[in-house]
């Protein structure tokens, strides 16, 4: 038997079914969709509120299920790294690499969601900052564990490390979540 607890741990290949539980695992607001869809009442979370309350022409939401922003009336472009995403969301964009690059075809002026992304769990501070060096063309609304970033937590904090090695704004909303913007 396999225990698999992340996209990362995996060996070798996995059936469906885990796949799907993975996929539901690492997206936290996939749960409160699935409901909502039966009630027509989707209750929104701080950072949510956080969106909504900046009032954003267009967003992308980049591996967090973001689909339901579309409920709140904002146009939402939906990129995912797994094709488990279309069973939900047909019209969501499919890139397997996210953490490297920014596909092309996105509008450089959308407010960009990233909400727990699975592939900055156990990341360094490097790839951090490479990351946000990628898809910071606009604002980019980070929630995220700083704990699970590699450094030392427990005498620097992960916004004085990452601060110096950016040239853009960052703001810090809540301990986890970042509001960054050029």
């Amino acid at each position: 038997m396999q225990i698999i607890k992340s996209y990362l741990d995996v060996v070798g290949p996995i059936r469906f079914i885990q796949n799907l539980r993975l996929y539901n695992m690492s997206r936290p607001s996939l749960r409160r969709w699935r409901k909502a869809r039966h009630t027509n009442v989707y209750t929104p979370d701080r950072v949510d509120q956080l969106v909504i309350q900046l009032n954003p022409e267009k967003i992308i939401a980049v591996d967090c299920a973001g689909w339901y922003f579309n409920y709140f009336g904002i146009n939402t472009d939906c990129v995912e790294s797994n094709d488990i995403a279309k069973m939900y969301y047909p019209a969501c964009y499919v890139e397997y690499d996210v953490l490297t690059h920014r596909p092309t075809y996105l509008d450089n002026s959308a407010l960009v969601v990233l909400k727990h992304p699975w592939f900055l769990r156990y990341a360094t501070v490097d790839q951090l900052v490479n990351f946000l060096n990628i898809w910071t063309r606009s604002t980019v609304i980070l929630e995220f564990i700083p704990r699970l970033i590699q450094h030392n937590h427990l005498k620097y904090s992960l916004l004085d490390i990452v601060r110096p090695q950016l040239n853009f704004d960052i703001k810090e909303i809540t301990t986890g979540v970042w509001k960054i913007h050029q």
